[in-house]
């Protein structure tokens, strides 16, 4: 989360990023574009599901409780379906700020790394690169 430039710096640390145990207190509002499925899907994995179950959430819904988020899934993990990212383009741009959750998957199902997977590649899986490039493209 990016400070405003509005709310006194000493609120804040790391260079402009907001410390939330301090930014809880702050009455910023602005809104936060979040482009991909992973910000909404606390699913990803058998896994998570103790973590769902113990009352874990995810990035999208903790976001939401101090922002207006709009959303747009973008693309998926390890799809090569575009077909998304123009539409999370359009949200980025009425937004004061994107996040971007980009990366793989470890786990059973869609798995990009882990352990007893190997990679040739180490850039981001499917699309994802494209949605980043076309939303910075469009900043």
């Amino acid at each position: 989360v990016i400070a405003s430039e509005t709310e006194k710096q000493d609120d804040f640390s790391f260079n402009g990023i907001s410390d939330e145990k301090k930014k809880k207190k702050s009455n910023y509002s602005g809104s936060i574009s979040s482009m991909f499925k992973n910000a909404g899907d606390i699913n990803l994995s058998k896994v998570n599901e103790s973590i769902k179950e113990s009352g874990g959430t995810t990035l999208k819904e903790e976001l939401s409780k101090y922002f207006k988020v709009s959303y747009s899934q973008g693309c998926n993990i390890n799809d090569q379906f575009e077909s998304d990212i123009p539409d999370a383009v359009k949200i980025a741009l009425k937004s004061d700020v994107v996040v971007l959750a980009l990366g793989g998957n470890s786990g059973w199902v869609n798995v990009t790394g882990g352990e007893g997977k190997d990679r040739s590649f180490l850039g981001l899986p499917g699309v994802q690169e494209k949605l980043l490039k076309a939303n910075n493209k469009n900043r």
